[in-house]
């Protein structure tokens, strides 16, 4: 059986918000006009960012054991 841990979930969630990242980057690149595009690639850089810090921080606990 798969053991899937919150490290390999975060890479999951990093690979498919690129995905929509790349998608609105490519679609504005063919001259179509997306108006909430600045705001929503910002928004999925914060959210990556926010995860990144939970789960590095939940795998130094761990490390330490500190936490389960």
């Amino acid at each position: 059986m798969v053991h899937i841990d919150s490290f390999d979930l975060f890479f999951l969630f990093m690979g498919v918000c690129m995905i929509i990242g790349a998608v609105i980057v490519g679609l504005m690149t063919l001259g179509y006009e997306i108006v909430f595009a600045p705001v929503l690639l910002f928004i999925i850089a914060m959210v990556i960012a926010m995860v990144a810090i939970v789960v590095i921080l939940k795998g130094y606990a761990v490390q330490t054991g500190k936490g389960e």
